[in-house]
Parts: C-alpha cells; sequence; structure tokens
C-alpha cells in the first residue's frame, strides 16, 4: 500500500513539471499598429431631451500610411480632446456584401490602458505615398 502510494505521488509529481514546462501557446499581439494623431476636435449636435445638446470626438490620424478619420461612437454632454501623438492601435475590418463596401472601426489604447473606440467614417491615401506612385508610374 504505501509503495503504490508512493509510486502515485511519483507520477503526479512527473506529470504537474511536465505540464509546467510546456512552451507557452503564443497570442496574438493586440493592438499591433500605431495611430499618429495628427489632429483632434469635438463636435456638438443637438439631440433628444433631456440632454440638448451632446459633444462627439472626431479624430485625424495616420495608420499604416494612409489618412483616417475617426468619430467616437459614445457622446457626452461635456467637450473633450485627445492628446496629440502616436497610440497603440487597433483595426477591426468588416466587408458588406461583394460589392467592395467595408465598414472598419479603430480602437486606439490610452496610456492609463483606458481602450476608446471609434468608427472610421473617411479613409485617403497619404499624400507622400501618393507622389511615390505616380512618380514611379512616370518612370
Amino acid at each position: 500500500m504505501k509503495l503504490t502510494t508512493l509510486y502515485l505521488f511519483a507520477a503526479l509529481v512527473f506529470f504537474s513539471t511536465a505540464l509546467w514546462a510546456q512552451k507557452p501557446v503564443q497570442v496574438p499581439q493586440k493592438f499591433p499598429l500605431a495611430a499618429h494623431v495628427t489632429a483632434s476636435r469635438s463636435l456638438y449636435r443637438l439631440a433628444l431631451q433631456p440632454v440638448p445638446a451632446v459633444a462627439t470626438l472626431r479624430v485625424f490620424a495616420i495608420i499604416k500610411g494612409k489618412r483616417y478619420e475617426l468619430d467616437n461612437n459614445t457622446f457626452s454632454a461635456k467637450a473633450k480632446l485627445l492628446h496629440l501623438g502616436y497610440y497603440p492601435a487597433e483595426l477591426e475590418y468588416r466587408a458588406l456584401g461583394k460589392t467592395g463596401e467595408f465598414m472598419e472601426k479603430c480602437l486606439l489604447k490610452m496610456p492609463d490602458g483606458k481602450i476608446i473606440k471609434f468608427t472610421v467614417t473617411g479613409i485617403s491615401e497619404s499624400t507622400g505615398q501618393t507622389l511615390d506612385k505616380v512618380s514611379a508610374q512616370r518612370n
């Protein structure tokens, strides 16, 4: 009986250390992109009662070499702005059928760890990229 208990204890210790020695599972990196916020503004819009007007945050940023116009979906009664600079970002893409239309959301991580979700309302190519493409086509 004592010998069986000893073997059981040894097997338990061996297998538990083998489980701890396994390599950790690779988790995809959250916020793999960098968003350079170049402009931030607060927009006031009329709303239904009881709040007469609400402010929404509009941000202009450069992500992956393209200019993005981002609107915050959460409304507040106070005007808020975002500091200019670089923020960790993630883009969520969703195609809408086969027409080529799509919707995109952008998540920005603030220095305090808070995550703000934006809707992409505009996208354009950066001026530098457009000039490079034009000069490459001419040569």
